[in-house]
């Protein structure tokens, strides 16, 4: 029997598994089905086209984004769908599904190295490495989830982001060093991959868990999530550094109408789209946060080292709003810039364009964890803090919970 799946939404699995029923239905007779299925199936590719037609992706965008997805699709937590160019947002069955299951596998391995823990005739060491198993199976099985549900929840909006960087890379010229940005983003991805496994076959030599390796691979996931963000925040701010070239190299002497329109677009498209990043990685960036807090130190520097890339970009960000508005202020304060009262500008006054970038920029808000931290350059000296605290806390207020749980599971 031929299994046909359909790619796409609830629609499609239905025909899909329509079609396979009369299959197996018709699978004793004579009657030969497989155009049918080819048929049936170029309608359903052709409806979900037809559906996003819109969709389809340039060169650059998909060589930027096509080697996260696999990866994201590799480990069962894909962000979107990519075929023929065309990219769609996954199936809300799917994902249920591949929650429960999840749900239900790390339960049983929990369960099992609970059991394994509490039998009398393992050692005290083996007991403490379970301990720190379970610790951290518990934590990063959070940390899955919350990937999981983010994909589930903001599936549109990551279309909606890559769509959003599609129509700036159209509007802007950067074609010269979109090439080294594609190269970068592989080697990004290289380097995650590569230190994670390195660290996974370094653990191997000393202990073979198959539950510990699990919680690895949980955190590879995660780690190329963070990776994904940063590089988009580092397209982001190549946009902004040919956006205030363009500002510097505008020509008062000439009608820059269509240019200040233009450039307003540009700088509105360009803030959309870092809103919409906001709303997909915040609570990404606040987990790594709290791992950072909590985790043992095996991966503390790893996370401090995404934790200072992610900063570094959004001080770049907030730089790069700052500049624009300075080069405005200087295209504006030029000799020959007709002189005109701000309540009644026109859209060929480059009063106008600072008008606009001013009006964006009060919008503009700094991505923040929750309140407590904003991602900028100041981040290590209020997190710093905020660890001390944590620990002074966990020494003072939890140490008899800890010790009594140690009580419980080492039979001490």
């Amino acid at each position: 029997m031929i299994n046909v799946q359909f790619p796409g939404n609830s629609i499609n699995v239905i025909t899909c598994t329509i079609l396979n029923l009369f299959h197996s239905l018709t699978a004793s007779s004579d009657i030969n089905i497989t155009s049918i299925q080819k048929k049936m199936w170029d309608i359903a590719i052709q409806s979900q086209i037809s559906s996003y037609s819109n969709n389809r992706l340039d060169n650059n965008i998909y060589k930027t984004i096509q080697p996260f997805n696999l990866i994201f699709t590799l480990f069962v937590s894909s962000k979107f769908k990519i075929r023929n160019r065309y990219i769609f947002p996954c199936d809300k069955i799917y994902q249920i599904v591949i929650f429960i299951v999840n749900i239900f596998f790390f339960t049983w391995s929990l369960c099992n190295v609970i059991s394994f823990t509490l039998n009398d005739n393992v050692k005290y060491g083996d007991k403490i490495y379970c301990l720190s198993i379970i610790f951290s199976s518990a934590f990063y099985f959070i940390d899955y989830l919350i990937l999981i549900i983010d994909n589930l929840f903001y599936s549109h909006t990551n279309i909606a982001l890559i769509m959003k960087i599609q129509d700036i890379t159209r509007a802007i010229d950067i074609n010269k060093s979109f090439r080294s940005y594609i190269n970068w983003n592989f080697i990004s991805l290289f380097i995650s991959l590569a230190i994670s496994l390195l660290t996974i076959i370094w653990f191997l030599n000393f202990y073979i868990s198959f539950a510990d390796v699990s919680i690895d691979i949980m955190i590879v996931v995660f780690d190329v999530n963070l990776i994904y963000g940063i590089r988009i925040l580092v397209l982001f701010n190549k946009y902004f550094g040919v956006w205030i070239e363009s500002v510097y190299k505008m020509d008062n002497q000439q009608n820059n109408e269509e240019d200040c329109n233009k450039l307003v677009k540009l700088y509105r498209d360009i803030l959309e789209a870092y809103k919409l990043f906001i709303a997909i990685f915040t609570v990404l960036h606040n987990y790594t946060i709290i791992a950072t807090l909590i985790v043992g130190l095996d991966w503390m520097i790893k996370n401090i080292i995404i934790i200072s890339a992610i900063c570094m970009q959004c001080e770049k960000f907030q730089m790069h709003i700052e500049e624009a508005e300075s080069a405005c202020i200087q295209l504006v304060m030029k000799r020959d810039c007709p002189s005109k009262d701000f309540d009644s500008l026109k859209p060929e006054s480059n009063k106008y364009l600072y008008k606009r970038v001013l009006q964006y920029n009060h919008l503009f808000t700094k991505m923040s964890a929750y309140g407590f931290f904003t991602f900028d350059a100041k981040l290590p000296m209020p997190l710093s803090s905020f660890s001390f605290e944590f620990c002074t806390v966990c020494r003072n207020g939890m140490g008899k919970g800890f010790f009594y749980f140690y009580r419980f599971f080492l039979g001490k």
